[in-house]
């Protein structure tokens, strides 16, 4: 045992030592690093990991050996493009594609002539093939837009201008453009003369600024925007340009007409046939009214706007019809009596034709009061066939007329359910109020 010692003494020693040499190592390196690591700023806030890191290696011409040193990114070429060629036809596609560009700024501007004037350019129709397909677009998107929107009339735009609403005394509201404040009145300007407004007659008047009136017109596009389906048709977007157009929001036209082109891109066909309906609707609903002179007007407009239209031979057929039937109705029969009208309905016999009857009754008050209600509003109605700047208000006003006077003909048709004029009337307001409600695909909100 005795001999054993010393063999363990010197191991021990020799492993104290080799633990003290290691910690000497690790604190001596770690204060050469720190010191290495202080600048002018103090010390620099880098990990071990990073201020340690070996530099990259890259290969050396020699074989063998590597040289350290940064890594360099070889070069990436461009394969020759062998459909573009070089010199003279080079320059002439760079130019041809800074046209392009400048071509697509007017488009963005809505001066589709100007565009369409430069893409007739050489440098367009002898580009390449990409180039010429992108100028292709163009040229047909140009030309459908400006066909589409040139022929809405310059009084169909709403000013900006400084106007005045106006309320007066009566009851009766008014606006129209400002031209002056006087001591006696307001100058307005309205649609058909410029009067003046005695002072003594106005209840509340109040100025719109063309800032202001412009907020408005994006405030009511909004709300159109929110009565959009959830899929729109073409021409549901093709209506939003149009309302963006002609209430001068720029801004708001041609995303518009971008959509209803990705919809359909017979755009120009989408709108006619759009159109063609709506006349011919409105014509039959005359037809049913008994508005002869209207429905004659209506295909008259139908023949000369749309004249290859399918509508058009339809509502001319029943033309025809009405024509036979009429006139087979009055040919001249020494056979038959005298037609004599119902003293209690009103109603002659074997023709469609109902007089009222008058009582001095509750329900005569009622027929009487929805009656002038009712004229109101057909004239009101009247005002929206062209579609002009004020179809939204003729049109909210006529829904409005309509729905009071059919409301009165039914209070007055339960005390009177054997009238037939009266259940006659109570039909065609209802129709009115109907057709007043559906007039375009995107009505005014209320």
């Amino acid at each position: 045992m005795k001999k054993i010692i010393p063999f363990i003494v010197v191991f021990l020693v020799v492993i104290v030592a080799a633990v003290s040499w290691s910690i000497y190592q690790y604190w001596f390196q770690k204060d050469v690093t720190d010191r290495k690591m202080v600048g002018v700023g103090g010390i620099i806030n880098t990990t071990p990991e990073v201020a340690h890191r070996p530099p990259e290696k890259i290969p050396s011409d020699s074989p063998g050996k590597d040289q350290p040193g940064p890594a360099v990114k070889p070069e990436l070429v461009p394969p020759p493009d062998v459909h573009r060629g070089a010199g003279k036809v080079d320059a002439e596609l760079s130019a041809a594609e800074r046209l392009i560009k400048e071509i697509e700024g007017d488009y963005q501007k809505l001066d589709w002539n100007k565009a369409l004037e430069k893409l007739e350019s050489a440098l367009i129709t002898g580009a390449d093939q990409a180039v010429q397909k992108q100028g292709e677009e163009l040229k047909n998107k140009c030309e459908t837009f400006r066909k589409l929107l040139v022929d809405i009339p310059p009084e169909a735009m709403v000013p900006l201008v400084d106007l005045v609403r106006i309320e007066l005394i009566s009851g009766r509201f008014l606006e129209g453009q400002l031209v002056q404040r006087t001591g006696q009145g307001l100058q307005v300007r309205f649609k058909e003369f410029t009067g003046e407004i005695p002072l003594d007659q106005i209840y509340f008047s109040e100025e719109i600024k063309p800032e202001a009136r412009k907020l408005e017109l994006e405030r009511e596009y909004e709300k159109y925007l929110e009565l959009l389906p959830a899929d729109p048709t073409a021409y549901q977007y093709y209506e939003l340009a149009v309302r963006g157009y002609k209430s001068q929001l720029g801004e708001r036209i041609l995303p518009m007409l971008e959509k209803a082109w990705e919809k359909n891109y017979d755009l120009i066909a989408v709108v006619q046939e759009e159109e063609a309906r709506d006349l011919y609707e409105r014509g039959l609903f005359y037809r049913e009214c008994h508005l002869q002179s209207k429905m004659d007007e209506t295909v008259k407009n139908l023949e000369v706007k749309f004249p290859e239209s399918n509508y058009l031979v339809k509502i001319k057929e029943i033309q025809s019809q009405d024509l036979a039937q009429l006139t087979k109705v009055i040919q001249p029969n020494s056979q038959v009596k005298p037609l004599e009208p119902d003293s209690s309905s009103g109603v002659v016999e074997g023709v469609n034709e109902l007089k009222p009857i008058v009582r001095n009754d509750e329900a005569q008050k009622l027929i009487n009061e929805a009656n002038k209600i009712y004229e109101q509003g057909f004239k009101h109605y009247a005002k929206t066939d062209e579609r002009g700047p004020d179809f939204d208000e003729e049109n909210e006003k006529a829904l409005i007329a309509f729905s009071k006077a059919t409301s009165l003909y039914e209070q007055a048709s339960q005390t009177r359910p054997d009238d037939a004029w009266l259940q006659d009337r109570l039909r065609n307001s209802r129709q009115l109020w109907a057709t007043v409600r559906k007039q375009g695909h995107l009505r005014s909100p209320r």
